[in-house]
């Protein structure tokens, strides 16, 4: 399966194509979990970010498939900057964006027959698809392998609109080495969790729609 993240690094354009194949056995280990979860006792009645560091750490401590390709994808991008310590934790932070945002937005009811499902990692990457939630999923899980910054889940609900998809979902970053990136935050217990869209492809870390500014933010951190 190509995955093809598309991006610049301040002048210099990042384009190129990595490949990964999931065995079907794998990824039907992680329907299992997710199966499993979502009709143990104490999840019943709860929404999941209540139990996102299931979805996120745990993934990222038991599954060396998806160690192993994130390490490969940090490794093409480093091999592509001639002076790692130019790269800020803006330009990190808005690679991984660009290769989640080559998954296309799907609600769950239309591509798992499931009004709400949230997606392990390895589920996305299996699927190619995924709504906001599955997507955020992703890059958060990304984020944290990689170590870039501590990351949170950040649930917008739009009250003030009438539909049955009102409600938005993102990724948390906390700015804690350099400052680089700008924009939309959430402050949580002192600190400050920079908007990263993970189902616009066009926008960049701290950079959230007016749509949803409106919004009242749950988060949820993750560390």
């Amino acid at each position: 399966m190509p995955y093809r993240p598309k991006g610049f690094f301040r002048r210099a354009r990042l384009d190129f194509s990595l490949s990964l194949t999931i065995d079907r056995a794998i990824y039907d280990d992680w329907l299992k979990r997710n199966k499993k979860l979502r009709t143990k006792k104490h999840f019943k009645g709860l929404y999941w970010e209540d139990h996102m560091r299931l979805w996120i750490v745990d993934s990222v401590d038991v599954e060396d498939m998806f160690n192993e390709f994130t390490d490969e994808l940090l490794k093409l991008f480093f091999d592509r900057i001639e002076d790692e310590e130019l790269i800020t934790q803006a330009d990190r932070v808005n690679y991984l964006m660009s290769f989640v945002h080559q998954f296309p937005y799907s609600l769950d009811q239309e591509s798992i027959g499931i009004s709400e499902y949230a997606r392990f990692p390895i589920e996305t990457l299996y699927d190619k698809t995924g709504d906001c939630e599955c997507l955020a999923i992703l890059l958060a899980a990304l984020i944290h392998r990689m170590d870039i910054a501590p990351v949170s889940i950040i649930k917008i609900v739009q009250s003030h609109i009438v539909g049955p998809d009102t409600s938005h979902a993102g990724v948390g970053v906390i700015n804690n080495k350099d400052n680089s990136i700008r924009g939309t935050y959430i402050k949580y217990h002192g600190k400050r969790y920079y908007f990263c869209e993970a189902a616009d492809i066009k926008a960049k870390a701290g950079e959230l729609s007016k749509i949803f500014k409106k919004g009242t933010f749950f988060i949820y951190p993750i560390e």
